[in-house]
């Protein structure tokens, strides 16, 4: 089988102005994705980054420039929500048709549906099947004031039950701990969550819903145990893991808000168990509904799987069990570097993508 010379444009967000901050911006998400970019042009790829909101790419231009699509530099998409919407629902899959053999990783219609966390209502829905989701519920964010969350929390037998444990606001459409808050007395809110809420309402996506959610407090447990897993997993294999722990003083385990990270082979002892079996079944689980999504969009089913890399988010239970708290497929930052545990997921994202392109 002949190999092809892979043209690969990983899509970022946007671009600055004048054109030397544009510059500034693509050098900045070159170096954060440099191992993976640095293994890739070494195999042969040309790799170009250009955002989503260049009038240049047109499906026409895509279709004839480019072999590969990836969103993994796709950071602040959030920001430019209807702009990403149309790249996603219009301009892809419009240069697919142009170009049949044009790859998109992960695939647009995957990366449409997992780009508003409502889909873990859908994942909720799935309990019998082995996805064990903390109890979520979702509000209208833009009508949603103090007083209608305050009747919302009041009339939940769960927050009634334990009123002592604390719930978590974000909206639907975020990414790394943007506008996560943690409401500590559900049934007394305070001006600190008035604030949150009203934070919230000007800075959301137009088309997000508030998320309230069950607080775990493994997260922070300090005996060792608690943090959030990531399981990564690239073409459908567990490449490494990372266990994050928030600071003493923090709920979340983003870096931004001083999160440590702990990255381990995937072979590690220490990966639970349950964290691989509910990896392993998700991704299963997600090809099946990469098929269901692009044939609800009209896309010219051709046999090939787009679905290459997703990191599954959860934390141990105290009975062990595997609690799913996201699945990013969109631009989620995987530890694949060219030294330590991560360099396995280089490998076999680089391997993949080079593979494909025969």
């Amino acid at each position: 089988m002949d190999t092809i010379t892979p043209s690969l444009l990983f899509v970022t967000a946007n671009l600055p102005t004048p054109e030397s901050e544009a510059h500034n911006y693509i050098c900045k998400m070159e170096d954060y994705l440099k191992d993976i970019l640095k293994t890739l042009r070494h195999r042969g790829a040309s790799v170009a980054l250009r955002s989503f909101q260049d009038l240049g790419l047109t499906p026409e231009y895509i279709a004839s420039t480019y072999s590969h699509i990836l969103f993994l530099a796709v950071d602040d998409y959030i920001r430019h929500m209807p702009a990403f919407t149309t790249f996603l629902t219009s301009t892809l899959p419009a240069a697919q048709h142009l170009s049949p053999t044009l790859r998109v990783y992960n695939p647009s219609a995957l990366v449409a549906w997992n780009s508003n966390k409502t889909y873990l209502a859908e994942l909720q829905a799935l309990s019998s099947s082995g996805f064990h989701v903390p109890r979520t519920t979702f509000l209208p964010l833009s009508t949603t004031d103090l007083f209608g969350l305050a009747s919302h929390l009041a009339s939940d037998p769960y927050v009634a039950a334990a009123p002592a444990i604390p719930v978590v606001l974000k909206p639907s459409v975020a990414a790394s701990g943007y506008a996560t808050h943690l409401v500590r007395t559900p049934l007394a809110l305070t001006p600190a969550d008035a604030d949150a809420l009203a934070a919230m309402h000007s800075s959301a996506a137009p088309d997000a819903a508030l998320l309230v959610q069950e607080y775990l407090p493994r997260i922070a447990a300090s005996d060792g145990s608690g943090g959030e897993w990531s399981m990564i997993v690239v073409d459908g294999r567990l490449t490494h893991a990372v266990r994050k722990r928030p600071r003493d003083d923090e709920f979340r385990i983003n870096s931004a808000f001083g999160g440590v990270w702990e990255p381990m082979a995937a072979d590690d002892e220490r990966v639970p168990e349950s964290g691989r079996l509910v990896a392993e079944k998700l991704w299963v689980w997600l090809l099946e509904k990469e098929k269901s999504l692009k044939k609800e969009t009209g896309f010219k089913e051709d046999g090939h799987d787009e679905l290459m890399y997703a990191r599954v988010d959860g934390v141990v239970s105290e009975s062990g069990e595997f609690v799913l708290m996201e699945v990013e497929l969109i631009e989620p930052w995987l530890w694949m570097l060219d030294e330590g545990p991560g360099k396995i997921g280089l490998e076999a994202l680089c391997d993949a993508i080079m593979g494909h392109a025969k």
